[in-house]
């Protein structure tokens, strides 16, 4: 990582304030399950750039580098799935918000994905109860009697992502 570029710093808050703070975010840029993302990302400053694999370090396939509060970039391979991007862009999201906007800090950021530090692991909470928020995936999940490929589509999400966030409500 490049010294002029400072790395992402845990928030600390709870999942269940992360959810709640991803609910007000849905809530201001009216995003239903299933929307496309990148009108949220323009309209906060940013940009999503898909990369050749072969252009890319590992630790960058994946990343978000921030210039400052109306200028960021998410770097993804273009080797990727849809519903995967789906997942890394809000998992991004949640570094532009927790990590950066949250803190005191406004100094650039670069975030790559790599390891599983609690700041991962925020972004990932974040991501998960953007794309899924629990309420409606719970009732969903009933709809539709557990069915992945259906949660899946609804959420346009992958089959996994679907099935962690059933474990995590404790869905059967």
């Amino acid at each position: 990582m490049s010294e002029q570029y400072r790395e992402p710093e845990p928030c600390y808050l709870p999942r269940s304030e992360i959810n709640k703070f991803s609910k007000a975010v849905i809530k201001h840029f009216n995003y239903n399950p299933g929307d496309d993302l990148l009108p949220i990302v323009q309209a906060l400053g940013g940009c999503i750039i898909y990369d050749d694999l072969w252009e890319l370090k590992e630790s960058d396939s994946g990343s978000v580098v921030i210039e400052n509060p109306t200028e960021f970039r998410i770097i993804l391979a273009n080797h990727t799935s849809r519903l995967r991007d789906r997942f890394t862009i809000c998992h991004e999201l949640g570094h532009y918000f927790l990590h950066y906007l949250l803190s005191k800090e406004r100094t650039p950021m670069r975030a790559a994905r790599y390891g599983q530090s609690r700041a991962e692991t925020e972004a990932n909470w974040f991501a998960a109860s953007f794309l899924m928020p629990e309420e409606e995936f719970r009732d969903y999940y009933n709809t539709v009697n557990g069915d992945l490929l259906l949660l899946s589509e609804n959420f346009q999400v992958s089959q996994q992502a679907a099935a962690v966030m059933a474990r995590h409500l404790g869905l059967p």
